[in-house]
């Protein structure tokens, strides 16, 4: 898994370590309107968080279909 570097700040004002927490967040709840912006700010100028979102998403998928999970999550 890519190692997000720890003092990264782009548009949205979060930082990697942030942006990795509103992901894995996402996959339990809607993110709130401010939340949401701010994440996709810095998805949008940030390689690393970018490519560790999309290997969240395939993490994410496959432990519910290891688990039987049917419900679908919010991306």
């Amino acid at each position: 898994m890519t190692q997000l570097p720890d003092s990264h700040q782009d548009a949205g004002g979060i930082r990697c370590r942030d942006a990795a927490g509103l992901v894995c967040e996402a996959r339990d709840r809607e993110l709130v309107p401010d939340e949401r912006a701010a994440l996709d700010a810095h998805l949008a100028v940030c390689p690393y968080c970018k490519v560790a979102s999309r290997q969240f998403a395939a993490l994410f998928e496959q432990l519910d279909e290891l688990l039987g999970k049917t419900q679908s999550r919010p991306e």
